[in-house]
C-alpha cells in the first residue's frame, strides 16, 4: 500500500500577501525510486546539497504554493528544511530513530534511539522575513538588518570553504552588511541567528551509562537520511535480483509493488528455492 501525502507543520513558515504568513507544507513518504536516486546520484552532493535535492522531490506544497524544483526548498530556512526532512522521516519510516555516537568523555559508542517528533519544534512565536537587532554597546552599537539563512545561502557559504564561510553568509543575509564587518558582530549576528531560528541545529541530550556525563548529541538530518535510503537501496537491489530472476519480472514492475507484497513474493520464491 502506498502512503497517501501528509499535511505538516514548519517552525518559520513562508510569506505570502499582505504578511500573511503560513506553516503548513504537505510532504509525500519517500518511496523505491527516492532510494535508488540516494543510492547512484548524490555521493558527490554535500549534505546541504542532497537535502535541497531530497526536498524538491518530496515536498509537493509549501504555504498553499506547490513546490515546482530545487529553487523553491532552496529558498527556506535552515530550520524549515530540518523540520521537512525530520516529517519525511517519520511519515515514510516511522517516529523512532536509531543512532550511534561517541561519548566524548569515555569514547564509548552509544546506540541510541530517538523520536523525530521530540526533536521538532512548534511554530516560531517571533517570525519575521527580516530582523533588525542592536548589537555591540554605547558608539560602537549598530543597527543590523537581517534575514535568516536559507538552503542557497548555505550551499553557496559551503562551496566556498570554511575561511570565507561566516564573510559569505554576512554578505546574503544582512541587508547593511557594512555596518556588520566590525569585529565580534559576526559572532554575535550567529547567535542570534540560531536563538531565531532553534530548529535548524537538532540537539538532543543524554547521560553516557558507560561514565554517567551529560552528553549533548547533534543530528545531520540530510546525512542520517542519505545512509538510511542508501541502506534500503541495497536492500531493494537485491529483491529486484531475487524476482527478477525467480519470475522475470522488470525492474519498474518489481519496485512499483507495496513493500507487504514484494515481501509475500520474496517468501514465496526463497520458499520454492528450499524445495528445489
Amino acid at each position: 500500500m502506498t502512503l497517501p501525502p501528509a499535511l505538516v507543520s514548519i517552525p518559520g513558515g513562508s510569506w505570502q500577501a499582505a504578511g500573511v504568513r503560513r506553516c503548513d507544507a504537505v510532504v509525500r513518504p519517500l518511496g523505491p525510486w527516492d532510494a535508488l536516486f540516494a543510492f547512484e546520484d548524490t555521493n558527490a552532493m554535500k549534505p546541504v546539497e542532497f537535502a535541497t535535492a531530497l526536498l524538491a522531490r518530496c515536498v509537493i506544497a509549501v504555504g498553499g504554493d506547490t513546490v515546482t524544483g530545487v529553487e523553491t526548498v532552496r529558498r527556506l530556512t535552515m530550520g524549515d528544511r530540518e523540520a521537512l526532512l525530520l516529517h519525511l522521516r517519520r511519515v515514510s519510516y516511522g517516529d523512532r530513530m536509531e543512532l550511534v555516537m561517541t561519548c566524548p568523555h569515555c569514547r564509548q559508542r552509544l546506540d541510541i534511539s530517538v523520536r523525530a517528533s521530540d526533536l521538532l519544534l512548534p511554530v516560531y512565536e517571533k517570525a519575521a522575513p527580516q530582523f533588525e537587532r542592536w548589537f555591540g554597546a554605547g558608539p560602537e552599537a549598530r543597527l543590523i538588518r537581517f534575514r535568516l539563512p536559507c538552503g542557497a545561502d548555505v550551499e553557496l557559504a559551503v562551496s566556498a570553504g570554511a575561511g570565507p564561510a561566516a564573510s559569505l553568509l554576512i554578505e546574503t543575509c544582512v541587508e547593511n552588511r557594512q555596518q556588520a564587518t566590525r569585529e565580534g558582530l559576526a559572532e554575535a549576528l550567529d547567535e542570534a541567528i540560531a536563538e531565531l531560528d532553534p530548529q535548524a541545529e537538532l540537539r538532543f541530550n543524554l547521560v553516557c551509562p558507560n561514565c554517567n556525563v551529560s552528553v549533548e548529541g547533534e543530528l545531520d538530518m540530510a546525512s542520517h537520511l542519505r545512509r538510511e535510503l542508501t541502506a534500503r537501496a541495497t536492500e531493494l537491489l537485491w529483491d529486484v535480483h531475487t524476482l527478477a530472476s525467480t519470475y522475470h519480472w522488470s525492474e519498474s514492475e518489481i519496485l512499483a509493488m507495496s513493500d507487504v507484497r514484494r515481501l509475500r513474493y520474496l517468501d514465496m520464491a526463497d520458499t520454492a528455492a528450499s524445495g528445489a
